[in-house]
């Protein structure tokens, strides 16, 4: 590729003119210069190389955005709608920012430190991380850094985190499904840690309130990282009959479920009622369609990348605990129990 230097030669200009040009900074540079070195750089497909000019401002204008995969939990973290909307609302903002995404799965928080101290970005959106690897992920890198639903910083607050009351969201959910006449239902998630967890005792406490069994016996947890996804699929399956809804932690996982049952003759909500979480396109596209936690995905998204960029700029945050609103879409999935 052509460099500056070969065009100044080429031209029979400086080096300095032609840098210049190619920035704007045209006021002691001919018309005719100017035009000449414009035809040029179009001619030779010029393309300046951005990696040079950030390190010699001291700045990459790339913002990293991190998410730490547990082992056996995705084969794709973005096949689940939730992270691919997440990365999409992030990507979309950033650009229009004039800035540029670095995206780094891992499943271990060293791995994650060493990849954005290595790329030396501006800033860093974390996704889904706890609480532990958040303080060393603080330790490891020093520059702005905004959290989306990393579980206890919603009340703690040292970092900026963006996250619902998932607690409530779970309470919530619950709470509609106990008065749709269910006494008896199950959990199905990955299992009770992070957001899930915070989900799981929302519903307990919602069970407990309308005095009903809130016990691991009463209602149980399946879960698929001890089942595997058919596993815990089959485990449902066979609890039919016997518990009349199951609330699922997201909408991937009740569609996967929805589907799985309705294979095996099982018609929902007729035979067993679902709930999901989050409102995403497989709420609407699985057939009945979803009852669920209706939740802005995307907001969370753009929230963080501005609330980013206003901290690389130096701006001041007093507000370090954002929790955005949700409600619950009632849909055709959960079944009205006849008193």
């Amino acid at each position: 590729m052509v460099t500056i230097k070969e065009m100044a030669k080429m031209l029979g200009v400086s080096t300095t003119t032609i840098s210049n040009v190619l920035h704007g900074k045209t006021t002691e540079v001919s018309p005719a210069t100017i035009e000449l070195v414009q035809k040029t750089v179009k001619e030779c497909g010029y393309i300046p190389n951005i990696s040079a000019q950030n390190l010699a401002r001291n700045y990459s204008k790339i913002i990293g955005i991190v998410m730490k995969e547990k082992t056996g939990r995705h084969e794709n973290m973005l096949r689940d709608p939730f992270y691919s909307e997440i990365v999409g609302a992030i990507e979309q903002v950033v650009r229009a920012k004039g800035y540029y995404l670095m995206m780094h799965i891992a499943d271990n928080i060293g791995d994650i430190i060493k990849c954005v101290n290595s790329w030396n970005i501006d800033g860093l959106i974390v996704v889904s991380v706890d609480y532990e690897d958040v303080e060393a992920l603080k330790r490891g890198y020093k520059k702005p850094m905004v959290l989306i639903d990393c579980v206890n910083y919603v009340k703690e607050s040292q970092e900026v985190n963006i996250a619902l009351d998932d607690e409530k969201g779970g309470y919530d959910i619950t709470e509609y499904i106990i008065r749709c006449g269910h006494k008896k239902f199950a959990y199905f998630s990955y299992g009770t840690d992070g957001i899930a967890g915070e989900r799981y005792k929302g519903s307990v406490r919602a069970l407990k309130k309308y005095g009903l069994p809130s016990d691991r016996e009463s209602f149980p947890a399946v879960s698929i990282g001890e089942l595997g996804m058919e596993g815990a699929m089959e485990a449902i399956y066979c609890m039919v009959g016997e518990y009349t809804a199951v609330l699922c932690s997201s909408d991937y996982y009740a569609a996967w479920l929805v589907n799985y049952l309705e294979d095996r003759g099982v018609n929902i909500p007729e035979d067993i009622s679902v709930a999901g979480f989050d409102d995403n396109d497989f709420a609407q596209v699985v057939r009945p369609h979803l009852t669920t936690v209706k939740q802005n995905v995307m907001e969370k998204g753009i929230k963080a990348v501005r609330i980013l960029i206003d901290l690389i700029e130096g701006k001041e945050r007093t507000q370090r605990a954002i929790v955005l609103p949700f409600s619950i879409v009632v849909r055709d999935s959960i079944k009205i129990m006849q008193s």
